[in-house]
């Protein structure tokens, strides 16, 4: 019987295999003068201040963009993708993203791991949440970024805690 159990318990604990950061290495290295960002969406414009103090910061993503986020409201994000070679403003996989108590089905929980992750070296973007705020979207969103856009590579449910 404790070998069964033991067993169960293996089984349960084990972790999904997800998309890794060194999976996705950054294709091309950015080694120029960073233009700034460059506004020519309403949209933008309306965050302009949040884009340019972080694209000051230089590439943080992919070795070429930069990732600006801004908060939204309590756990809740917002922001856009600078293309440090050209200052084009480009949207992320959202317009935002805001979170449940749950848990995802990717071993992550909601308020405890970052809702959104990313590196400089790298071309995977991870968010986990709500995406508008859409409770039946709910989940972890696993994004291959290919130069033209964000590629869905895997998304994870997501299982609410009881309130």
């Amino acid at each position: 019987m404790k070998r069964l159990f033991m067993l169960v318990c293996v089984v349960a604990g084990a972790q999904p295999d997800v998309p890794k950061f060194e999976q996705f290495p950054a294709t091309e290295t950015f080694t120029g003068t960073p233009v700034a960002p460059v506004f020519k969406r309403a949209k933008d414009r309306l965050f302009r201040t949040m884009i340019r103090t972080q694209a000051e910061k230089g590439p943080n993503f992919a070795d070429r963009y930069t990732v600006a986020l801004w908060g939204c409201g309590s756990s809740c994000n917002g922001g856009a993708l600078i293309d440090r070679k050209t200052g084009e403003v480009l949207d992320l996989p959202f317009s935002h993203v805001g979170a449940d108590p749950g848990s995802f089905g990717d071993g992550t929980v909601a308020f405890r791991d970052e809702m959104v992750s990313f590196k400089k070296d790298s071309r995977l973007f991870v968010f986990r949440g709500c995406p508008e705020d859409d409770a039946t979207r709910c989940g972890a969103y696993y994004y291959e970024w290919t130069g033209a856009g964000f590629k869905l590579l895997e998304k994870f449910g997501f299982v609410p805690t009881a309130r």
